[in-house]
């Protein structure tokens, strides 16, 4: 009777063990599992493609843009009609065109076009010299990359090139473009700070613009009256650009979506810009563009080389133009220089006479085309 009780004890004793070790190899397996399920919900919201923000809303954010930069342009060109060639000084003009001529942000050619034309009887080389300038800068700004300091933006734009070129997939360098844009917000300027830095560099070339247009001598006073005068509407303008930015670069993943415009001199394509002077009855007459006047926005997305969809075979990439820029043709300027050149130009000066002769671009078929692609 002991002996089968010892025995019957020492399978009992047997069986608990068994159990324990049992249980502590299902508390282990869960707490794997634990780990490993928070893992993978960490890596599926890093991957995940899901957007907050639908191609149609950015494209609306661009055209009220496009529709800013072209109400500005005009009220300023009206405003000052009275006001061209009235200062007669030709030093303040001319320092303003050589410091122009030397800026990325202005074809080459415009400013000596706008210091020789008549502007008194039809404003319309000032407008669009306002509009492709505005378009130039706020290409430039609308990058996300913009929203980090000059002395990181440069080597973070190349680390995300190399991800897109290396045929990452499209949702791990997105979620990264998107994390570090976000976390490095910290670390920049805040968002009024930035709106003034914008809008002090749209008042600084709108001035030299009408400087040049022989409407004043002090670049100072011009400043502060454009300044008192349209400071609202392009600090507006300025906070969309921002908002398109931070838009593009912290809440989309599964593409990227940038602002676009045409290099001066680039042979007219109707797919891929838009004639500003053209219309259903006129079509465009084609030529190389002159300058950019409207905005276009691109989409681009990134795809492995194994996907079997056509995209570039160096780059892996499929673009779309959502919103084609609109372009001035070099004829469409020449016509205009022609319509507002007069025997005395608008600064009080005779052509002949002046230290900047008639642009080589609108008098001889071989137009330099040398300004700096703006895509942001």
């Amino acid at each position: 009777m002991d002996r089968e009780a010892r025995a019957a004890k020492s399978v009992q004793s047997e069986l608990e063990k068994a159990m324990s070790q049992m249980q502590t190899e299902r508390r282990n397996l869960k707490t794997l599992l634990d780990t490993r399920t928070a893992e993978l919900k960490e890596a599926q919201t890093y991957l995940s493609k899901v957007d907050d923000v639908t191609d149609s809303e950015v494209l609306r954010l661009v055209q009220v843009i496009n529709s800013q930069i072209f109400q500005m342009s005009a009220q300023i060109s009206d405003d000052f009609q009275t006001s061209y060639g009235t200062y007669k000084g030709r030093e303040p003009a001319e320092r303003t065109v050589s410091r122009l001529e030397k800026s990325s942000c202005v074809v080459p050619d415009l400013p000596r076009v706008l210091y020789i034309a008549n502007h008194r009887d039809d404003p319309i080389l000032v407008q669009l010299a306002l509009q492709a300038v505005l378009a130039t800068i706020l290409c430039d700004i609308a990058s996300p990359w913009k929203a980090v300091s000059t002395q990181h933006d440069t080597l973070l734009q190349s680390v995300y090139a190399e991800m897109c070129k290396n045929a990452e997939p499209q949702s791990v360098f997105g979620r990264w473009r998107t994390m570090t844009l976000t976390y490095l917000r910290g670390l920049v300027p805040d968002q009024g700070e930035v709106t003034s830095k914008v809008v002090n560099k749209l008042v600084n070339f709108i001035s030299a613009i009408l400087i040049i247009c022989g409407t004043g001598e002090s670049m100072e006073d011009m400043r502060q009256f454009i300044e008192q005068q349209y400071g609202q509407a392009l600090q507006e303008l300025a906070m969309h650009v921002i908002d398109f930015r931070r838009t593009v670069g912290e809440r989309v993943v599964s593409r990227d979506l940038y602002i676009m415009t045409v290099p001066p001199g680039t042979p007219f394509s109707s797919s891929s810009m838009e004639d500003e002077y053209a219309d259903a009855k006129t079509p465009s007459a084609g030529g190389p563009a002159f300058c950019t006047s409207s905005l276009g926005l691109v989409r681009e997305e990134h795809r492995p080389p194994d996907s079997g969809a056509q995209v570039d075979d160096d780059e892996h990439r499929r673009q779309v133009i959502l919103l084609k820029p609109k372009v001035i043709l070099r004829s469409t300027v020449e016509d205009l220089y022609a319509e507002c050149k007069l025997p005395t130009a608008g600064n009080g000066m005779t052509p002949s006479t002046s230290n900047f002769p008639v642009p080589s671009s609108l008098i001889n078929p071989t137009y330099r085309s040398h300004a700096p692609k703006c895509i942001a």
